[in-house]
């Protein structure tokens, strides 16, 4: 196979020093003679060329992006509201009441407790715990995550605030006083709630969106391209390939388990409980008991009575009367228009003359008058007598018998039964059954398998169509 390489090279060179001004561009088609229709290279094997092959290779670039961002600020809107303001208003009112009054004092009395009191022992226990052991690794963990965009808008949105309205108005307030009776009256108390109404209509929103149009238009541009003319030739390739053979070896991998071996056996476990005994006892305990003894006692009480007085005095009343009375009401004054001058006018049609007006003149006139008839109010001033009653408050004392009742403490004996708890220890020992776990190692062999790979060399040798390409210009 070398010595045919070695053959085709020395040919080829035997070719190129004979051929002289032969050009290798373009393989020697650029250096034919022109006059020649039979050239000496077109005998010849064309030259073996190597041509450059362009793979598409991916890279990443980073490139920097900009996007809006929004930023909300909070501005301070200022509006006015009203609200309700409340008095409130105090009226002295007396009012008699009777309260009890408590008289404290202490009496001593003895009572027994016991509590009990604990002691603290300690044991030995044993036990088996197992401890994690961790090993870090690291997984690949792909997650998608959301960023929220804003967009702010405006809009105008309109609002009812309420106002309150006041209205004062007058309460007729009825309250008596004469005489120590009380009689319960019931009025009308008128007060006045706001009770919202809302109420729901439409606002007109409008918005400004944009449309995307597209126009197509025309241009006329000039260009020149280059038609290719492509001729095609073989050329002898020689390539090498390589088969690859698998086969597959085994080796021996040994390897150590550990079987666990639980062991069972007991333990005896010494504990102490208390159990409580309950005795009865009975003891002499002073109660104090009181006894009610009533007590008339005397007290003065005073009361009030109202009595009527009676006065006058002289009141000024401003009073009058109607009055009818006739008056004279002139007309208006109306304006008139008036001939000045005739003038005579012949009429051939029918044989007579008549006045014909040259000038106008206004006049003014004024109409009768009529008599009107109106009431007139006369005021006068009189004097008269008025009686006032009013009433005067006395006061009136007098004695009232009424009775306190009084306790009077004494002192009883009385048998009382309490009970009494003490706790008694015992002792106790019981059996405890535990398990005990050990590992005892195991070694295993095991034949692994596994494939290896060995490439057989190979020549082949393939005539590849290659194409010459020239470029016409064409106008367009």
């Amino acid at each position: 196979m070398t010595g045919r390489i070695v053959g085709w090279l020395i040919l080829a060179a035997g070719v190129v020093g004979f051929a002289g001004q032969a050009r290798a561009a373009h393989c020697g088609a650029c250096g034919y003679p022109t006059r020649v229709v039979v050239a000496r290279e077109q005998c010849c094997v064309p030259e073996v060329r190597y041509r450059v092959c362009y793979q598409e290779v991916w890279e990443d670039h980073t490139r920097v992006c900009y996007r809006p961002v929004f930023q909300t600020v909070m501005r301070e809107c200022a509006y006015t509201t009203c609200r309700p303001v409340y008095e409130q208003h105090m009226r002295q009112c007396c009012v008699t009441v009777r309260k009890p009054v408590w008289e404290e004092y202490d009496v001593l009395q003895r009572y027994t407790v016991r509590k009990p009191v604990y002691e603290q022992c300690m044991r030995e226990q044993r036990y088996c715990t197992y401890r994690c052991v961790t090993e870090p690794y690291q997984v690949p963990y792909r997650y998608t995550s959301y960023r929220p965009e804003y967009t702010q808008h405006v809009r105008c949105e309109q609002y009812v605030t309420y106002r309150p309205v006041e209205q004062s108005y007058q309460v007729p307030f009825t309250y008596t006083t004469y005489k120590p009776v009380y009689e319960q009256h019931v009025r009308n108390f008128c007060y006045t709630t706001y009770r919202p109404v809302v109420q729901e209509y439409q606002v007109p929103f409008r918005y400004c969106t944009y449309k995307p149009v597209q126009q197509t238009c025309y241009r006329t541009q000039s260009y020149c391209t280059y038609r290719p003319v492509v001729t095609a030739y073989q050329v002898p390739q020689t390539y090498c390939t390589y088969k690859s053979i698998q086969e597959t070896h085994y080796r021996t991998c040994s390897y150590v388990t550990y079987k666990p071996v639980v062991t069972t056996y007991q333990e005896p476990v010494r504990y102490c409980s208390y159990r409580p005994v309950y005795e009865q006892h009975t003891c002499q305990v002073p109660v104090t008991c009181y006894q009610v003894v009533p007590e008339i006692r005397q007290r003065v009480c005073k009361t009030y009575s109202l009595e009527p007085v009676v006065t006058q005095h002289v009141v000024k009343v401003c009073s009058g009367h109607w009055e009818q009375r006739q008056e004279y009401v002139p007309g208006p004054i109306v304006t008139r228009y008036m001939c000045a001058a005739v003038r005579p006018v012949f009429d051939p049609c029918t044989c007579s003359c008549y006045g014909c007006p040259t000038a106008m003149v206004a006049q003014c006139f004024q109409c009768p008058g009529r008599m009107v008839c109106r009431k007139v109010w006369c005021p006068q001033e009189e004097y008269r007598t008025v009686q006032r009653c009013c009433y005067v408050r006395r006061e009136h004392y007098h004695c009232e018998n009424y009775t306190v009742c009084r306790k009077v403490p004494y002192t009883v004996m009385r048998e009382q039964c309490y009970t009494t708890c003490r706790m008694v220890r015992e002792e106790h020992c019981q059996m405890v059954t535990r398990q005990k776990c050990c590992y005892v190692p195991e070694t295993h062999c095991q034949q692994v398998p596994y494939t290896v790979c060995r490439y057989v060399k190979e020549q082949h040798t393939c005539y590849q169509t290659c194409y010459r390409c020239q470029y016409v210009a064409e106008q367009h």
